[in-house]
């Protein structure tokens, strides 16, 4: 019965370059029998964003560093649940969270021709408020997956934190825009202060470590390198895959093992 729910949940991870919500949950954090608490997290302008906390059951292999997913642009946090079973397996706690519109969140009207909503910047800033309080004595880092990537990048500026993760991480909302536009034949709509974007990646001073795959045309190995090169705070790791396949490139015995090793390898060297 897992392994068939693995399955299920490692297809909702597939890219779709376009936003695409879901209101229905492909399985329940119960269905892997993981622990956890369910939470609605309130924002300034009265939404409410459903949350699932995992919190680490190791205390001998605790990291003390909390992981808030920043998820892409489809499906709903359900897609993140084998990610978060593995580090939540390896000693880290894990928050997950769905956007307004998304999953059991507040009721929000998104038109899939957008790139994003900069609504989703405040979704993601109460949800790094709100898991600071959760968490005093943790570090944090966001895990940010394509679309999370730009809504990471400028809740920066309104929100630290110690570390960021990158899978697929987006280097220009133009690049971006053009892209998409070329492989849907579709307009793509950015909002009207997109330019919040614009330096919002140099304006980052946590450690970062980025994942790309070689065969990713939308946020391409040639983007975070631009984004690493020259600063010693950033790492890039490379593996042969497409968009949003880190996990998928580095599974060896267990779902994302590889990849969770690349990230506790990366929060070792920083340690202090």
């Amino acid at each position: 019965m897992k392994k068939s729910i693995g399955f299920i949940l490692i297809a909702s991870c597939l890219a779709v370059f376009s936003l695409n919500p879901s209101r229905k949950y492909a399985a329940l954090p119960e269905s892997l029998g993981l622990k956890y608490s369910r939470s609605f997290i309130g924002t300034p302008d009265a939404m409410q964003l459903n949350t699932w906390i995992f919190r680490t059951a190791e205390d001998s292999f605790k990291k003390n560093i909390t992981i808030i997913i920043a998820g892409g642009d489809a499906g709903n946090m359900s897609s993140q649940l084998l990610l978060a079973e593995g580090l939540q397996k390896k000693g880290f706690d894990v928050v997950t969270f769905d956007y307004r519109g998304f999953g059991e969140s507040s009721n929000f009207k998104i038109d899939s021709s957008y790139l994003y909503y900069s609504e989703f910047v405040t979704d993601l800033v109460s949800v790094m408020r709100k898991t600071k309080s959760i968490f005093p004595d943790n570090k944090t880092a966001i895990l940010a997956r394509s679309m999370g990537s730009i809504i990471t990048a400028i809740a920066f500026k309104d929100e630290r934190s110690d570390y960021v993760i990158g899978d697929g991480f987006v280097k220009s909302l133009t690049d971006m825009k053009k892209r998409l536009e070329d492989y849907k034949k579709t307009s793509i709509k950015l909002p009207k202060d997109s330019m919040r974007f614009s330096n919002a990646i140099s304006g980052i001073n946590a450690k970062m470590l980025i994942f790309a795959g070689q065969q990713d045309w939308l946020t391409t190995v040639d983007d975070a390198k631009k984004i690493t090169e020259k600063n010693y705070n950033r790492k890039l790791v490379i593996h042969p895959l497409g968009h949003l396949e880190t996990a998928k490139a580095f599974t060896n015995e267990t779902y994302a093992d590889g990849m969770i090793n690349e990230m506790i390898s990366f929060f070792t060297g920083y340690k202090n």
